[in-house]
């Protein structure tokens, strides 16, 4: 086991907007566990976040490569659609 393999936090605090989250769900895989270097999506907020070795903590969309930048939009617009009102342009 790697580094990068090595399960991290389950729980955490969004370092955009503070919401504490007890769990992480991976889109591909409902059993897995966060790693380090996996990306975490604020429900409350729709920050992209990253988890580390502590919890998560802010990234640099614009540092990410296209493909994971698309993926980004891709769930922040399906987030989006399941606040309603609330975040409509």
């Amino acid at each position: 086991m790697s580094a990068n393999d090595k399960p991290t936090h389950e729980r955490g605090k969004c370092p955009a907007c503070g919401y504490i989250f007890d769990c992480a769900t991976n889109v591909d895989d409902a059993t897995a566990l966060p790693k380090i270097g996996d990306i975490s999506f604020c429900v409350k907020c729709g920050s992209a976040n990253q988890f580390d070795e502590h919890g998560v903590i802010a990234i640099d969309e614009s540092k990410l490569d296209e493909e994971a930048r698309q993926e980004i939009r891709r769930i922040r617009r399906a987030w989006m659609k399941t606040r309603g009102s609330e975040y409509a342009s």
